[in-house]
């Protein structure tokens, strides 16, 4: 949690200390993280359920022995599988576009600049190869394919597609990008670290390549300033430099 939403719950808080009982804030302050606690104990429960054993490993009693709760403390947050596993889709979801919207939050749209930043985002350095990341992505995608919650990934790639609006791409290359990351995060649940960090940057290379030629027809007075600077020869320098 950022100091800013810090500020403002704490802000919130105090208001509304001022217009009730202030002992029933001591309390409710007092048994928030232990709610946050257990919360996260069951959805993390549910996320390794579904990757070792699939959608119907997840079930209430499999829940509650691998959170160690009991299973009235489990149907208090959850009364039922179907609410299980769309807190676990809906948290994953909105973690993972908040990050995005954070890397993000400093980049201009236009001229494919937010989609290259996207891409070296996700497929340059340790996220594609981290051991959590691609456990709860795998976990993700059985979920998906294995339950009906198809609602959570249309609102996930629309979610995601709003942050590229106005970057200059277009809609056929934007899916071509996220396809090609969600198969390696994909790939990532069972192949070697070395081996998926191998194949995310010749893959974030390969997108940079399709990103610059469609810049290139569409814009070719953009992308003519940008070789006068050095970086028109399509290799990765060019890449490391000019995104």
């Amino acid at each position: 949690m950022t100091e800013a939403l810090i500020i403002s719950w704490q802000w919130h808080f105090f208001n509304a200390c001022l217009q009730t009982d202030r002992s029933v804030c001591i309390m409710v302050e007092m048994s928030k993280p232990h709610e946050n606690k257990t919360v996260d104990q069951i959805l993390f429960a549910v996320m390794e359920l579904i990757r070792d054993g699939g959608l119907p490993a997840a079930t209430l009693s499999a829940v509650c022995k691998r959170a160690g709760i009991s299973k009235g403390g489990l149907m208090h947050h959850y009364p039922s599988k179907e609410a299980l596993v769309d807190a676990f889709l809906s948290r994953s979801a909105d973690q993972c576009l908040a990050e995005t919207s954070a890397h993000l939050a400093t980049v201009k749209r236009g001229v494919g600049r937010r989609t290259k930043a996207y891409v070296n985002f996700v497929l340059k350095g340790p996220m594609m190869c981290d051991p959590d990341g691609s456990h709860e992505v795998s976990a993700v995608m059985i979920a998906l394919m294995q339950g009906r919650h198809m609602s959570h990934a249309m609102s996930y790639y629309q979610r995601l597609a709003d942050e590229f609006r106005g970057d200059g791409i277009s809609r056929s290359l934007r899916e071509l990008i996220f396809t090609s990351i969600d198969g390696l995060w994909m790939q990532s649940a069972f192949l070697p670290p070395e081996v998926v960090a191998l194949r995310a940057n010749d893959v974030r290379l390969q997108l940079l390549r399709l990103i610059h030629a469609e810049l290139e027809s569409k814009h070719p007075s953009v992308v003519a300033i940008s070789s006068s600077s050095g970086h028109r020869n399509i290799n990765s320098k060019t890449f490391e430099s000019a995104s």
